[in-house]
């Protein structure tokens, strides 16, 4: 559904370092996998993901090829369209199911069981009557994502 995360870190404090391997896990998912290998640039956006949640590790390696001690980065949603309106499936339909996720999700926040970032439309941390409101809003339309 193209979604992205874009990954940043500070260099890691053995010299000299000459890259990172990113390795990306989707939950549950038990293994992560190696997604890229990168400079020193401490920066990476993975690219074209699907919905879900995910963990992200660096492993940074010397000039000497040497691995040293990985890092875990938090936890990412990542949602299954920018400014998401179909967001219960991620099928690309607002329709009934949808607006029934979200009013389910009804006035939970950050932490809550019931809270879904991709239930909270507008982005105010905050499941509400607005959230609802703008998916209820392109009924039996296809999402952004899906519009050519």
């Amino acid at each position: 559904n193209g979604g992205g995360a874009a990954l940043t870190w500070l260099p890691y404090p053995v010299t000299p370092v000459a890259g990172y391997d990113v390795y990306r896990r989707l939950l549950p998912d038990p293994a992560p996998v190696l997604v890229a290998s990168v400079g020193v640039t401490g920066a990476f956006t993975d690219t074209g993901l699907p919905a879900g949640q995910y963990e992200y590790a660096l492993l940074s390696r010397d000039t000497a090829g040497n691995p040293h001690q990985p890092l875990a980065l938090p936890v990412l949603d990542v949602p299954c369209y920018e400014y998401d309106v179909a967001p219960a499936d991620c099928d690309g339909l607002v329709d009934a199911l949808d607006i029934q996720a979200v009013a389910l999700a009804w006035q939970t926040v950050p932490g809550q069981p019931a809270y879904n970032p991709r239930y909270d439309v507008d982005g105010d941390q905050v499941i509400t009557i607005v959230d609802v409101q703008m998916v209820a809003a392109q009924w039996g339309w296809p999402s952004a994502a899906q519009q050519p």
